[in-house]
């Protein structure tokens, strides 16, 4: 470890808010997003895998649905479930997954309530995936890969959660879900189903991140606050 950039290989396509998953095998998956063409915004079908060992990107089957600000979770299968995001017709309940094995997409079951822009997705202990995002008053969702069903989970605290919200998965399995323009907190817990409130953050943010450390702390850093962009970040423990 250098401490050093280097170029790698380059997208086969230029493409902005996508999203990158690792995959069990090394490889990266690279898929949707979109591209300005000739001055117009274009959402994007097409997916590629990144190789480490070449340093090379070559392109796989299309996405069903092209889509950006989408979710991509690995699911215990090896599988990659791909969730929401928007297309030209707006924001999109629709689900894939992505096979390894052949490298092709397919459609799963679909939201019940969240809308798919840059809802939060979260591979549980049980292998699940708890997706929370706009409008999460209502509800969270959890995928079950077992089913490919989307079923809504405990009602919402309503501390926290919308679009630009953050769910990290604690060592105790539980989910903190922090911000999405409120000042709260909230706390899933995949084995009763239930949502409880919990501390209140200093501001409410928007687009902040979080980040678990290893004594099992997180980490929540900048984001938009009311007056303008949060230059500081706090604890939660």
């Amino acid at each position: 470890m250098k401490g050093l950039f280097t170029l790698t290989g380059s997208l086969t396509t230029p493409r902005s808010n996508t999203t990158a998953t690792l995959l069990s095998n090394g490889t990266v998956l690279v898929i949707g997003g979109s591209n300005v063409v000739n001055g117009s915004s274009q959402y994007l079908q097409t997916a590629e895998l990144y190789d480490p060992s070449l340093g090379t990107f070559t392109t796989t089957y299309n996405l069903v649905t092209a889509r950006e600000g989408h979710q991509a979770v690995l699911l215990s299968t090896n599988k990659v479930l791909v969730i929401g995001g928007v297309d030209l017709s707006g924001d999109l309940k629709s689900a894939e997954l992505f096979d390894p094995a052949s490298g092709q997409f397919e459609l799963t079951g679909s939201l019940v309530n969240t809308q798919g822009m840059y809802a939060s997705a979260t591979l549980l202990s049980n292998s699940t995936v708890l997706v929370s995002g706009y409008p999460s008053y209502l509800s969270e969702e959890v995928y079950d890969p077992s089913s490919g069903v989307f079923a809504e989970t405990a009602s919402h605290a309503i501390s926290s959660g919308s679009t630009g919200a953050t769910a990290t998965l604690l060592p105790n399995n539980m989910v903190l879900l922090t911000g999405g323009f409120n000042i709260g907190s909230d706390l899933y817990d995949p084995t009763t189903g239930s949502i409880t409130a919990s501390g209140s953050m200093a501001v409410s943010l928007w687009g902040s991140t979080a980040t678990l450390l290893l004594d099992g702390t997180v980490l929540i850093a900048g984001g938009n606050a009311p007056g303008g962009y949060w230059p500081k970040a706090q604890l939660f423990q």
